[in-house]
């Protein structure tokens, strides 16, 4: 199960936590003697590595991430990326909080209007609609992204086929694709889960044209088969 923490390739969201924010993460490579365990194990790996790294050289990002990142992040989330139990039950808090302000309207056309009437159904319905669009996640990131000003360093990312290596300032991680379970687009980011309930955020403004697509391809070669892409 994630802990509690801060990545440092951006947010990790739980879901089903929504005011919480979760690091779930591996080490895939270090400079040493696990490294020279690995090839002297495996003579070909470096081979492999480097032959892999001419044929689809690094992708380097470097940017900031802005609240509006969060927020698209969450609504791809909502759309597609949340289990199917999550999305229904935000679907059926959306149907259920309209019907209840279709009977505020009914009751004030048919001149119902003492607020005993029609004020509780209009603030359930109300509340209803909100959570089901996504309310509560929306203000926990904006909490978030206020309270923490870490969340708002500058960070560079190296993307290739051994993986994201990121460097926000004052942490730094390098992770495997082993570790991404599956992966999101939306028309505004990538998100890259690394459990059913965690992601991270690559948001699609810092990329160019071309790139939006290499990285496609990358994850698309990478992150493996049982993953599925859903474009939002």
């Amino acid at each position: 199960m994630c802990h509690s923490s801060r990545g440092p390739q951006g947010p990790l969201f739980h879901p089903q936590e929504p005011f919480r924010y979760a690091f779930c993460g591996s080490i895939f490579h270090q400079p040493g003697p696990l490294s020279f365990s690995i090839c002297k194990r495996n003579p070909i790996f470096p081979i492999r590595l480097l032959w892999s790294t001419l044929l689809h050289p690094t992708m380097t990002l470097q940017f900031q991430f802005t609240l509006e990142d969060y927020r698209n992040a969450f609504q791809a989330h909502l759309k597609k990326g949340a289990s199917f139990w999550t999305r229904m039950m935000l679907k059926l808090c959306t149907v259920g909080g309209t019907i209840m302000l279709l009977i505020v309207i009914l009751f004030l056309v048919t001149g119902q209007r003492s607020a005993n009437v029609f004020l509780p159904p209009l603030l359930v319905g109300a509340l209803w609609v909100w959570l089901g669009m996504g309310g509560t996640y929306m203000v926990s990131a904006r909490n978030q992204f206020a309270k923490n000003p870490a969340l708002r360093e500058p960070r560079r990312l190296e993307i290739d086929d051994a993986g994201i290596k990121t460097d926000a300032g004052i942490a730094s991680s390098q992770t495997s694709w082993k570790a991404y379970l599956r992966f999101v687009e939306s028309k505004d980011a990538f998100l890259l889960y690394t459990s059913p309930a965690c992601f991270n955020i690559i948001p699609k403004r810092v990329l160019q044209p071309q790139q939006v697509d290499e990285l496609r391809e990358v994850l698309n070669r990478n992150v493996g088969k049982q993953a599925v892409a859903a474009v939002a």
